[in-house]
Formats: C-alpha cells, sequence, structure tokens
C-alpha cells in the first residue's frame, strides 16, 4: 500500500508540478471544512455526586469515600474522532529514554480520550512502519498494551508511517473525523532519493483524504520546518523540547480533537476534622496539605470520571465526611464555572457506649434472673420449670446467686448497646435488670458472668440468645422480658 501512494503522488506530480500542488491546497481546505462542520458549542451540563459507604460503621472502622463527576453535552460537543498516534521509535529515541517519555504520553493521552466515542490507533515507525494489529479500536486496554509494545529499531521514514496511518483510517466512520497525530525527534533518512518530499507527498494525500494531521517534533534534533509542512495548519504543529514536555502537548491534542467536555479540572475536598485521611487510600493519587485533599486533571471527557480515597472517624456521632469539596474547570464553551459536591452524613457508634435515648423512645429487655431449684421442667427433670415458684425462695438463699452482668448487643452480637449487672433487692433471692436500646431488634443478650457461686444455667436457658420483634408482647410494645434459671450442681 505504501508504493500504490508514492505512484499517485508520482504520477500527479509528474501530470501537474507546481499547479497540482495549489489545486491540492483548495482541495484540502474544502475537505477540512466538510470533515468538521462549523458549529455552535454550548456549555456541559454538569451533575455529581459523593457517597460514603458503609453509611454507619463503629469508631475505629474505615469509611470509603466516592466523588463522581458526569458532564451532559450538547451534541456539537460530543463530535467523533478516530485517531492514529504515529509514534518515532528510531534509534534515537533511545537516548535520554525519549521514547518511554513518548510511551507515558501517549498513554495519557488513551486516558484523556472518551473513548465510548472515539477510536484510536496505533503506528510505531523506524525504517518502516509497524501499526498495531489492534487496528482503529476503543478498547483502552488494547490500546494501551499497542503502546508498550513499541521498541526501538534502525533508521526513519515518515512517508511510510504516513501511508501506514492513512491506510488504517481507511476503515474510519463516516462521520467520525480522521485525525493523525504524527512524533518524530529527526529527520526522515528514507525513501530515497529525497526523503523530506516523500514524507511531504504523504501528508498531502492524507490531506486530501480528508485527514486532519498533528505534529510534534522531539528534541533539538528534529526537522522543525518539515514537521511544520507536514501539519493541516501552522497551529497544528507542536514542539517539544525534551520528552518531559510531550505529556502536556498529547493532553492539548486531546482537548481539540477530542472535543473535550471539561478542562483544566482541579477538585479540593476539604475533610471534616473528625475524620482522618487512610494513607496512600487516594485513586487517583491526591496532593494532601492537611484536611485539604487537591486533584488535578487536564481533560474530562463525556463519559464522566470518579475519585476515592478511605477515612477514618475518629469520633462517635452523626457528622458530615467533609466540609466542603468543589470541582473547578473550564466548560466545553471556554467559560469556567464550578460543581459543589454533596456532603454525606456518616453515623459512627462507639461500641463501648450505651445508646443514649430516653426510656420513652427505647425497647427495653427485662431480665429476671433467679433460682430454679423446684417445679419439674418440660422434659421431666426437677427444677428448671423457667418460673419463680415460691419454693425457689428459700432453694436460694444458700449459697446466693452471684451478682449477674449482662450485655445487649445488636443483632451481629458486635456492637454493645447496653449493659448491666443486677442485685438482689431486700429480702430477696432473684434479680432484676432493664437493658435499654434506641434501635429495634433483632438483639444478642449475653450473660457474661462466669462465676456463678456453685450455680450452673439450667439446660433451658442458654446464656446467650437472640431477641426479634417476636418476642415483644403487643401489651408491652417495646419490653419484652427474659428469663434466667440457675440450679446448684
Amino acid at each position: 500500500m505504501t508504493d500504490q501512494w508514492k505512484q499517485r503522488a508520482m504520477l500527479i506530480a509528474a501530470a501537474a508540478g507546481i499547479a497540482a500542488m495549489a489545486v491540492a491546497g483548495v482541495a484540502m481546505a474544502e475537505r477540512a471544512e466538510a470533515a468538521t462542520p462549523a458549529q455552535e458549542v454550548g456549555n456541559c451540563t454538569v451533575a455529581g455526586d459523593k457517597v460514603a459507604s458503609p453509611s454507619k460503621v463503629l469508631l475505629g472502622e474505615t469509611v470509603q469515600i466516592q466523588l463522581t463527576l458526569d458532564p451532559d453535552c450538547p451534541p456539537a460537543v460530543l463530535r467523533e474522532a478516530d485517531i492514529v498516534l504515529v509514534i518515532d521509535s528510531s534509534l534515537s529515541m533511545s537516548q535520554n529514554e525519549k521514547l518511554e517519555d513518548a510511551k507515558d504520553a501517549a498513554h495519557s493521552f488513551v486516558a484523556d480520550t472518551d473513548l465510548a466515542l472515539h477510536r484510536v490507533g496505533i503506528v510505531g515507525f523506524a525504517s518502516s512502519p509497524s501499526p498495531s494489529p489492534i487496528g482503529l479500536s476503543q478498547d483502552s486496554a488494547a490500546i494501551n498494551g499497542a503502546i508498550d509494545a513499541l521498541s526501538i529499531s534502525p533508521g526513519t521514514d515518515i512517508a511510510a508511517a504516513i501511508d501506514a496511518a492513512a491506510l488504517l483510517l481507511e476503515d474510519r466512520r463516516v462521520d467520525a473525523l480522521p485525525v493523525v497525530i504524527l512524533m518524530s525527534d529527526g529527520s526522515p533518512n528514507s525513501p530515497s532519493p529525497d526523503p523530506r518530499a516523500a514524507a511531504i507527498t504523504s501528508a498531502n494525500f492524507a490531506k486530501l483524504d480528508g485527514i486532519v494531521i498533528y505534529t510534534i517534533g522531539l528534541g533539538s534534533d528534529a526537522d522543525y520546518s518539515l514537521m511544520e509542512a507536514l501539519a493541516s495548519s501552522p497551529d497544528q504543529y507542536y514542539y517539544a523540547p525534551d520528552g518531559a514536555d510531550l505529556t502536556a502537548i498529547y493532553e492539548d491534542i486531546a482537548v481539540v480533537v477530542g472535543a473535550a467536555a471539561l478542562t483544566d479540572l482541579t477538585l479540593e475536598d476539604d475533610l471534616y476534622a473528625d475524620v482522618e485521611l487512610l494513607p496512600g487510600s487516594a485513586a487517583p493519587s491526591a496532593s494532601v496539605s492537611g484536611q485539604r485533599l487537591t486533584w488535578q486533571t487536564a481533560v474530562v471527557s463525556s463519559a464522566g470520571t470518579s475519585w476515592t480515597y478511605v477515612v477514618t472517624p475518629t469520633k462517635a456521632g452523626k457528622y458530615p465526611t467533609n466540609d466542603r469539596a468543589a470541582a473547578s474547570f473550564t466548560n466545553a464553551d471556554g467559560s469556567p464555572d464550578e460543581f459543589v459536591f454533596p456532603q454525606p452524613i456518616i453515623e459512627v457508634v462507639d461500641p463501648n457506649a450505651k445508646d443514649p435515648c430516653t426510656s420513652s423512645d427505647a425497647w427495653t429487655v427485662m431480665v429476671h434472673s433467679f433460682p430454679d431449684s423446684v417445679g419439674v421442667s418440660g422434659g421431666g427433670r426437677p427444677g428448671c420449670n423457667n418460673s419463680f415458684d415460691s419454693g425457689d425462695w428459700f432453694g436460694g438463699t444458700n449459697p446466693p446467686l452471684p451478682r449477674l452482668e449482662y450485655q445487649l448487643l445488636d443483632g451481629s452480637g458486635e456492637r454493645l448497646l447496653d449493659e448491666a449487672m443486677g442485685a438482689p433487692a431486700a429480702g430477696r433471692v432473684d434479680q432484676r435488670i432493664n437493658l435499654r436500646a434506641c434501635e429495634p431488634p433483632p438483639y444478642t443478650l449475653r450473660l457474661v458472668t462466669t462465676d456463678l457461686n456453685g450455680y450452673d444455667a439450667c439446660f433451658n436457658s442458654p446464656l446467650e440468645r437472640t431477641i426479634t420483634a417476636r418476642d415483644f408482647q403487643r401489651s408491652f410494645y417495646r419490653s419484652t422480658e427474659e428469663r434466667y434459671g440457675f440450679v446448684l450442681y
């Protein structure tokens, strides 16, 4: 295919000479105008959210925070493009890690490109082009893999590289803008006899086919006049003094080619005083100063973006995770704009604290503990009939039950809601306590006393039991009684 492009170039040059190039310039202008019709670019409407998960935790547990930003853009902003990155991988690119810098910049370009709208292809080149087999793709993993696969080879044939990119773009979509972004750090040394003229001819044929060409000259040895001549217009040529400048240039081109929804975004999130950032948890990585997290990104596509991090609450109670979180950016029409995120509220529970609600609001578990040595149980055994009979008064006088401690926990048995220790009233051998919770059942009720002073729990009186809403009688809407019987052994 490369030879075909060059044969066509020689035929046109021989037939028309300089006049043909003038006609080509007119045709290029008409084709470019048809490919990018003038449209009024509107603003994107920006929605977003900030969510804390889980919203209720125990003191000491962590909470993940996620912020999302979703631009909704008018059709003029969402122009589709089929883009080929043409990257020099000649021997000179091995110096000063220029190829690695070029790969990093290409990865950044892919990250800044809305792959729901655009397709990207990769062509590396040295003495011959090496188009990636992925073609024009919307698979970020495949595209990044093709970038990583670029390797150093001798020679520089820019003409063949442009031809290879044009060949990929023969598969472009009807309504998509065809784009080539060419980066080179030197001057072509093939094909003979005039490598520079061959490169210009290939570029002109591509332009005649409606392809928009951006060029980047890297370093002091780049052929700047050639790279500017290859570009579709002088302002579509970029100069990168060294490899570190490439990422910013690719980001600028991504904004223009991809018609990004939002650009130059800065997100600042000021954490609430009673939460601490888990170090290293921010994704993508954030700049941290005190309680402020800051992210910056050059481009936000119409597909939206998100940020996450993890905090550890430092006190019990209900409070927001942040004081203020806001993103400032340039909207699609070039005007400055801002989005302020909502404040998610978290509830942090101290597992060692009692629920602070009044008796009228609480659910009450009345625990009655007593010696249960008389009567007959359902199993035919003496005692343990789960009833505090008159004979139990006398049977429990010597030895007496010790003071018994109980805990009321949530349904999982992990979070303490209330605890109390009983004591016999004057002249009595049984013990009564009330345990209260602000939240509705289920609960776990647990006897925590282990030294029972010679007694043992009745076989039908489990030391730990689950209490559900069914256990609360209708006549005592927020109260239920749990009996614990004990026998001497």
